[in-house]
């Protein structure tokens, strides 16, 4: 077909007619095809050359030959031998599915002899055209025939031209040809298995911490705890530092309901100071029980009538009562009267160290 790959360069101008003719008196001299000599006078671009000789001889280009193509099967060289390469002017390469055997030819073959090549070797034969030295290559490869100066300088310049550039990629065409008979294949490749497809992603299991329920004996060992604590926590009244003779102080353990503890500095007796309580005489005092463990400090109990307990400021937390209740934790309980004095006097409660709180109650107030 080198009419009509000629023509074809002409007609887009990848060559001029000059150019042509002149690789056609060369063809004449050297031999070759028309490709190779096109190459050697460097009339045109080696990838575009390819891609024309396949639009002229209608048949699938491979640009890099027997390294794109693939090798045959040891089971393919036993019928398809050399001199049967030599006589169809084809190199056999892989063998596909169906029985199918691809094979690489110059330009120039006869396709009609391609019937004959498929019963020659029991073979589908499909054949994609090549420059020819890559063909020469492709039977050096195979067959061991070497490979002629011109072509190795033709194939040792290909290899710098793409030095930094893609080789251009296998083009095939619709339909592919094809001969040959499936009735006569003698290998038949099994198709190749299907992709493994992964196992589907397991739900990975859920691990659920859950705390244990609080037993009988934990539960006790919370109550004693609290109550410890609660303990610990306590109001005292005591009588103001270096106290007289005489000197009332009286000590009142009460469980706090916070971290603050109070304290109340009641005055000596002679001075002795109330709290102004509406409704009750001054003439009422009630002795009390001296605490145990206070034998140098008198004590005395507060009594504090039902219906005047609005007068006292009592936490929220604590019912209003005629008596202050110790808890059972403190081994001593007690109530505190006020005793009978002559003149009330007013409350001050100074803060103190740890969060206390101090009732001061001085002895010549004022009502």
């Amino acid at each position: 077909m080198s009419s009509r790959l000629s023509s074809l360069l002409v007609q887009d101008g990848l060559v001029t007619a000059k150019r042509v003719a002149d690789a056609f008196q060369r063809q004449v001299i050297y031999g070759g095809t028309l490709d190779s000599n096109l190459l050697e006078l460097k009339a045109v671009d080696e990838d575009d050359l390819i891609h024309y000789l396949g639009r002229a001889d209608g048949m699938p280009t491979q640009p890099t030959g027997i390294s794109g193509a693939g090798m045959p099967l040891p089971e393919i060289l036993e019928v398809f031998t050399k001199e049967v390469a030599e006589r169809f002017h084809a190199v056999p390469t892989r063998l596909l599915p169906g029985g199918v055997l691809r094979v690489l030819v110059p330009d120039g073959v006869d396709l009609s002899e391609f019937d004959e090549l498929a019963l020659c070797v029991q073979q589908r034969i499909e054949p994609w055209i090549t420059l020819e030295f890559r063909f020469v290559e492709a039977m050096d490869k195979i067959y061991g025939t070497g490979t002629p100066s011109r072509y190795a300088r033709l194939l040792s310049r290909s290899v710098q031209a793409h030095q930094g550039r893609d080789w251009p990629p296998a083009r095939p065409i619709d339909p592919l040809p094809r001969f040959g008979s499936l009735a006569t294949l003698r290998l038949v490749p099994e198709p190749p298995p299907p992709p493994a497809m992964p196992p589907p992603a397991k739900d990975e299991p859920t691990t659920l911490m859950v705390a244990p329920a609080l037993s009988g004996e934990n539960t006790a060992t919370l109550q004693i705890a609290a109550a410890v604590a609660a303990s610990e926590r306590t109001a005292a009244l005591e009588g103001p530092a270096g106290g007289k003779p005489g000197d009332t102080t009286t000590s009142l353990a009460i469980p706090a309901l916070s971290e603050a503890t109070a304290t109340m500095a009641v005055p000596p007796l002679a001075s002795t100071a109330s709290l102004p309580v509406p409704g009750v005489s001054a003439a009422e005092p009630t002795a009390t029980p001296a605490l145990p463990g206070a034998a140098a400090e008198a004590t005395a109990s507060l009594a504090v009538p039902a219906e005047s307990t609005e007068a006292m400021a009592i936490p929220s937390a604590v019912e209003p009562t005629a008596a202050v209740a110790i808890p059972a934790a403190a081994q001593p309980t007690a109530a505190m009267a006020i005793p009978a004095a002559a003149q009330p006097t007013a409350v001050a409660i100074p803060a103190a160290a740890e969060s206390t709180t101090a009732m001061a109650i001085p002895a010549a107030a004022e009502s």
